[in-house]
């Protein structure tokens, strides 16, 4: 997940800030990054793909990353306070 300018749904707009709205970033393939966007206006808007350097204009320089295989296979453990004993 990352952190940019909401106004990402019109690239061909210089936003006012970056960061504040959330998107899934899923890919960089050619030198743009894939990413969804629930929030768009118009399809193109929520399954959409920039040029790096102009994904660079939106992005705040925050993200998320999410490893949901490494999850999957790591049977859940207690905190060392909630371990049996303590």
């Amino acid at each position: 997940m990352a952190s940019v300018s909401k106004e990402i749904r019109r690239p061909e707009l210089e936003p006012e800030k970056r960061g504040g709205h959330l998107v899934l970033a899923i890919g960089h393939q050619d030198g743009a990054i894939h990413f969804r966007n629930p929030s768009g206006h118009t399809p193109q808007a929520r399954e959409a793909a920039l040029p790096v350097d102009r994904f660079q204009t939106f992005f705040g320089g925050r993200g998320i990353s999410l490893n949901m295989l490494a999850s999957r296979h790591r049977a859940a453990r207690p905190l060392a306070s909630q371990a049996p004993g303590r």
